[in-house]
Order: structure tokens, then sequence, then C-alpha cells
């Protein structure tokens, strides 16, 4: 039988594994270059948004409207190959 401090740890602990982010796989080329892709779409006081990841930089796009949603750092900073590769529709299969 499990205790309640076991319970409410693991009750924490699926909350929490509920709101991580899912990771898009890339290329290996995109990968190399250190860029990350995540779809975070339980955040309550966000729209559901991906997030392009390199290094310390992140741009959020919002997967209602197709927007970024951050001004800075600059989008033209993006890869074309980066922004190809996640309006694929079969990545969001």
């Amino acid at each position: 039988m499990l205790s309640e401090s076991t319970l409410s740890a693991n009750g924490a602990q699926s909350r929490r594994a509920s709101l991580m982010a899912y990771t898009l796989l890339l290329s290996s080329a995109l990968r190399k270059a250190r860029w990350k892709v995540k779809i975070r779409d339980k955040e309550t006081r966000e729209p559901p948004h991906v997030t392009l990841i390199r290094g310390t930089e992140a741009w959020r796009i919002d997967l209602r409207t197709g927007g970024f949603m951050d001004a800075d750092p600059d989008p033209s900073l993006l890869p074309e190959q980066l922004l190809a590769f996640i309006k694929l529709e079969t990545v969001w299969r």
C-alpha cells in the first residue's frame, strides 16, 4: 500500500510529466548545428506554440496563427531549412 507522501509525490511527478514539451526530431545537419525544437501545448497562460532553440536563444511560433510570438531574437536569424522543415505537414502527424 502506498503512503500519503508517496501518493502526493507520485501525483506531483505525473502532473510535471504531463506538462513537459514534445521534441520534434530534426535532421542530423540541424542537430549538429545545435538546433532543438520543442512543442509546448499544455501551458495555461500562453497559446500552444513551438519553440526553436539554439544555445540560449529561443524563437516561439504560435501554433494557431503561425506568427512569431516575440520580436527578439530576430526571426530572420532562423535558417530557411529549419522553417521549411517545421512547416511540413508530415512532421505534425
